[in-house]
């Protein structure tokens, strides 16, 4: 009965030593998840805080032109040296009862849902809008969409363009463009395709748009 006894001890043992190694598993994959999605967060925010900094920085500059350029990585990078896909979203939202309008920005990864963070900017009342946002209140860029190639354009997005200016008339109205680029070349340099003051769809920049 005693060596029965042992047996069964030794068993209990084992199982007990199995459960809590498997449990110790469990607990550090989920950290493990939990900080790879917090380094992904914080670089998610910081990206969204960046394009949020650069739409102030042109609210609140004394300058009546000015051309901003945020530059996107093609991906997030997460602990143990993994990289996840990720979109962002800028948003508009109108002034109401002659306030502030809202931007707001949300930079999401493709890979992890737990991975995302948003960032929030104001604009004037009387802002007028050109490029993208003239008639749509959401624009979506895609920094880790596939290069193209065989002569293709590309459709990922490596720049935003923040042009933010004054007609050149009695008006002088007020106008802000943000613009998606997928050319490498953020310019204004000679031969990128990125938005400019020279730009079609920026003539109010030069001229009243009345």
């Amino acid at each position: 009965m005693k060596k029965r006894g042992d047996i069964a001890l030794f068993v209990l043992s084992k199982m007990a030593m199995v459960f809590f190694i498997l449990a110790l598993m469990s607990v550090l994959i989920i950290f493990s998840s939990r900080e790879r999605a917090s380094a992904c967060s914080q670089q998610a925010s910081q990206i969204s805080a960046d394009i949020a900094n650069k739409l102030s920085q042109a609210m609140n500059s004394p300058l009546e032109d000015e051309r901003l350029v945020v530059s996107f990585s093609p991906s997030l990078s997460t602990s143990g040296g993994r990289t996840s896909s990720y979109n962002i979203t800028i948003t508009k939202r109108n002034p109401v009862g002659g306030g502030e309008g809202l931007i707001s920005v949300s930079t999401r990864s493709l890979n992890d849902a737990d991975c995302s963070g948003g960032a929030k900017a104001y604009y004037p009342n009387g802002i007028n809008f050109v490029g993208a946002l003239a008639n749509l209140d959401e624009i979506a860029l895609t920094p880790s969409a596939k290069e193209s190639f065989a002569g293709a354009p590309s459709t990922r997005t490596k720049h935003l363009i923040i042009i933010k200016c004054t007609a050149k008339d009695a008006g002088r109205k007020k106008f802000l463009g943000l613009d998606g680029c997928t050319d490498y070349n953020a310019g204004p340099k000679a031969g990128s395709r990125c938005a400019d003051f020279e730009s079609d769809e920026y003539a109010a920049c030069r001229v009243s748009a009345a």
